[in-house]
């Protein structure tokens, strides 16, 4: 049941022990030896096995490396020691103690006593080693972060900006999901409707949740919105209109996609001159040339209402050509940005 032995080579041994090792391991080592079979102690933790692991070293310093390696060691649950020892060091006498029953010594070791007591006797001197030995608890810093907005209150449609600041997390997310990678940022956006914004963000002492709510005022009845397409975002942007008492003009560019989409919370009748009646809740495109006048017609309690729209066009120098998501997808320039890009990405 018990053993003690010398290998040819302690490191290669050690490797390849770990992976029958079934329960516990107390490893007397160098900095050097550890880097060389950390990988296969992770392994080992990941099996939810036990581990005490003294370090021993002529200095107190601990290179970046040799921290990275006791910061994962510890995360998978290991006790890591560091020891100053000039003897032990010198005479490189390292041991590995498995299953409380197998001990593997780098040094040759010879005793009359019985295999148990000469076991129980690495047992005792790496306890009081141990013992004199400095636990190595690495610190994980609190999580901070923050998310607002420079308005909380917004009519629909309305640009506001979303900021962000985050510190000493692994993982971050803001959802509705938005695309972030950077712990600190800001984004335009534009709301349609009452929002909750969740942070989320993580390491492996914490995980903390931040809210963040916008109201956005809508139209008690009926909401229209006009969006066009920005072939250099590449995506559709909703216009803001110059409001008076009679109607609501929208401007953007000539050859630009034009959605405009209604919704409607109550039963109404929509109806517009050109498209004939509407749907509750649906949308018309079209690709502007020239001004264009709506007039939405509905009922709200037994009486005609009218909303008076116009879109209105101005000439651009560089969009000289109808604009959609599928015609800039196809451009020269997209193929050929999206060739470089998918070529470096297979680096």
């Amino acid at each position: 049941m018990y053993r003690l032995y010398t290998p040819v080579n302690f490191k290669n041994e050690v490797s390849k022990l770990l992976s029958r090792v079934e329960y516990s391991i107390e490893l007397l080592t160098s900095e050097d030896d550890l880097l060389i079979f950390s990988k296969e102690l992770y392994s080992f933790l990941e099996k939810n096995t036990q581990a005490d692991i003294i370090i021993c070293s002529k200095t107190k310093k601990k290179s970046i490396r040799i921290f990275n390696v006791i910061s994962r060691l510890s995360e998978l649950g290991a006790r890591v020691f560091w020891l100053t020892d000039d003897n032990i060091d010198k005479l490189k006498s390292h041991f590995l103690i498995f299953d409380k029953t197998t001990v593997v010594s780098k040094l040759f070791y010879n005793s009359e006593n019985s295999t148990e007591k000469q076991v129980m006797y690495f047992s005792n001197i790496f306890s009081k080693i141990m013992l004199k030995a400095e636990i190595i608890s690495p610190q994980v810093n609190k999580i901070k972060a923050k998310i607002s907005v420079d308005n909380s209150i917004v009519e629909r449609n309305h640009i506001i900006e979303l900021k962000w600041d985050i510190e000493n997390a692994d993982t971050f997310n803001i959802s509705p999901a938005l695309d972030i990678n950077t712990k600190r940022g800001k984004m335009s956006l534009q709301l349609q409707s009452d929002t909750m914004f969740k942070l989320t963000a993580s390491n492996k002492n914490e995980h903390i949740t931040k809210f963040l709510f916008v109201k956005v005022i809508n139209d008690k009845k009926i909401n229209i919105d006009v969006k066009v397409f920005d072939p250099f975002t590449e995506r559709y942007i909703y216009l803001s209109p110059v409001i008076n008492k009679k109607s609501k003009k929208y401007y953007c560019y000539n050859n630009q996609s034009v959605i405009i989409s209604w919704d409607s919370k109550e039963k109404v009748e929509l109806f517009e001159k050109k498209i004939g009646k509407l749907k509750v809740k649906d949308e018309y495109s079209f690709i502007i040339d020239e001004k264009k006048n709506f007039q939405i017609i509905f009922d709200v309690n037994n009486k005609k209402v009218t909303q008076n729209l116009f879109v209105i066009p101005s000439k651009d120098k560089i969009i000289t050509k109808p604009t959609t998501p599928s015609s800039v997808s196809s451009s020269p320039l997209k193929k050929f940005n999206n060739l470089i890009s998918n070529f470096f990405l297979k680096k």
